[in-house]
């Protein structure tokens, strides 16, 4: 019986190191239970085959006892059932020792010698190691606490996928581990895991161009991505002399926009008038048509031939003039509903001007700055729970612009669609490499985006995006929205880069949903939320 435990105590913690991990934010023994579950269901005839050879073979013990076979073997199947349930939540006890006699050893050799651990702690080092290889290195934050360094390198060694590594580990307590002496660096790298033990800007700095190049190539593989702009972090100050410059950037485009408004707006109204003597024009062609038919008919009635054949004959001029005046009709309609759409928002940009001072504590958030051609600037100003998730995230959204930069000629006309890209790439790679989803910037234009990408691949919008082409762009958004949808909607698109009011953001990205085709959004979608890593 005790070897029979033993074995199913050994085999039950086999399979939590076997195991996928899952989220250590729960009761680690209702994880580990759901994860022994969800295993043996799933491999569940091997299992019933082994309980059945087990309780046979235990079977054999109570031979002596005199008792009929069948009774033998059912006794012998409760005993091992009993077995497996006292050996699971035994492997669990075991798991728990296993990580805290590990933690302990790790704590012990760190404070002796980094490198017997595996641990590089040279800056030079990391970075050529990054170097050397195609990979996104997976990233673990041990910021809270320093004693959890402990804790990174090991789930770092484990495998943070496993049950074992992303459960077990971080649940036992640091009280519980021997004071570590730290390394003197912020940033460990452990195979291809980087520990950052703390947020330093320099070391961040040193290391962000290759790990945004990394989190880039490895979203877009078969794309060229370039190396390497400078990274360069700053604090509040320094970001808010860049907020107060860029303040009057976009003054300056809100006034350009306002006067291309006043363009559309003039020439949408002659194009009304325009079609509205298409129309009369239309409508007297077809009266043309009638009167020739209606001349020819009566002409045959008295002469008494077969005059049906004429009716039949002006069908299709008439049919055709008819189409025509639909057509100039729905004409009509489609450029007075542009009008009305030009007409509601230009007293809105002309008033935008008035307001942009405000606009410096509405933009979204723009933490990042990339500097042609190839300076990135990145602001950092706390050092909570959130900084690191936020912070890779900003430096793939600026490492896309670096990546993406073409000429000072050739860019989107609306930076709605270059911030809009960007950042939705951007979420997308730091899905793939972190596991983690971001909801940093931008989140009314991601939410269009991501309706868009519905109807064009996401491998034509990265071919718009590296290649900065709008006559493309335009292209797709006719093709898969009808014509002159780029047109027609272009006015709610710049309203979207400059709007402050919430309500008007709000009506602006509805429109445009609505046209879309997708679900109308709320006022939750427009805020921005922070992350963590996972």
């Amino acid at each position: 019986m005790i070897l029979l435990l033993c074995f199913l105590t050994a085999l039950f913690t086999i399979i939590a190191f076997l195991s996928p991990g899952t989220s250590s934010t729960h009761n680690p023994l209702w994880q580990y239970t759901m994860t022994e579950f969800t295993f043996l269901v799933q491999y569940r005839v091997i299992f019933l085959v082994l309980y059945g050879l087990l309780a046979l073979i235990f079977t054999r013990s109570l031979v002596k006892n005199g008792r009929h076979f069948i009774d033998r073997y059912l006794t012998a199947l409760l005993h091992v059932l009993a077995a497996a349930f006292v050996g699971c939540f035994g492997a669990f006890v075991l798991l728990l020792c296993i990580a805290w006699v590990e933690l302990n050893i790790f704590s012990i050799i760190l404070s002796l010698n980094p490198n017997l651990t595996g641990v590089t702690v040279d800056k030079t080092a990391i970075i050529h190691a990054l170097q050397a290889v195609d990979a996104a290195p997976e990233i673990i934050d041990s910021t809270s606490e320093q004693r959890k360094i402990v804790t990174a390198i090991a789930i770092a060694t484990a495998g943070k996928t496993s049950f074992y590594g992303k459960t077990i580990l971080p649940n036992i307590p640091t009280s519980f581990v021997i004071p570590v002496q730290t390394p003197k660096s912020s940033v460990l790298l452990i195979d291809n895991t980087l520990i950052i033990t703390a947020i330093n800007p320099h070391d961040l700095s040193v290391i962000s161009p290759i790990i945004g190049f990394l989190f880039v190539k490895q979203y877009f593989p078969d794309r060229e991505i370039k190396i390497y702009p400078t990274v360069a972090i700053i604090g509040e100050k320094e970001y808010q002399v860049f907020r107060t410059k860029d303040l009057e950037v976009k003054i300056k485009q809100i006034d350009d926009e306002t006067t291309h408004l006043e363009a559309i707006s003039s020439s949408i109204s002659a194009t009304i008038e325009t079609d509205k003597n298409a129309i009369v024009t239309r409508q007297n062609d077809l009266q043309d048509v009638y009167d020739q038919r209606d001349k020819l008919y009566r002409g045959c009635q008295k002469a008494k031939g077969n005059c049906q054949s004429i009716l039949d004959e002006w069908d299709s001029p008439i049919k055709k003039a008819d189409d025509a005046i639909t057509a100039a009709k729905q004409k009509l309609v489609d450029d007075e509903a542009q009008q009305e759409i030009t007409t509601y928002y230009q007293p809105i940009f002309a008033n935008l001007h008035i307001i942009a001072s405000n606009l410096k504590d509405n933009l979204p958030h723009e933490l990042g700055i990339f500097t042609p051609t190839k300076s990135i600037r990145i602001a950092l100003f706390s050092k909570n729970s959130h900084t690191l998730a936020d912070y890779f995230e900003t430096l793939t959204h600026e490492y896309l612009h670096y990546s993406s930069y073409v000429s000072p000629t050739a860019h989107f006309t609306d930076s709605f669609f270059e911030e809009g890209l960007t950042e939705y790439f951007a979420r997308a790679a730091i899905q793939k490499t972190l596991d983690t989803s971001t909801n940093l910037g931008y989140p009314v234009y991601v939410k269009i985006i991501t309706q868009i990408s519905k109807r064009i691949s996401d491998v034509d919008l990265a071919d718009i995006y590296f290649t900065k082409d709008e006559e493309k762009l335009e292209l797709k958004l006719n093709q898969a929205y009808g014509d002159n949808f780029y047109g027609n909607n272009e006015v709610l698109f710049q309203t979207l880069q400059y709007a402050t009011d919430p309500q008007e953001v709000l009506k602006a990205a509805n429109l445009l949903m609505k046209h879309l085709g997708g679900a109308p959004l709320t006022k939750k979608d427009l805020q921005s939320t922070s992350s963590t890593l996972n």
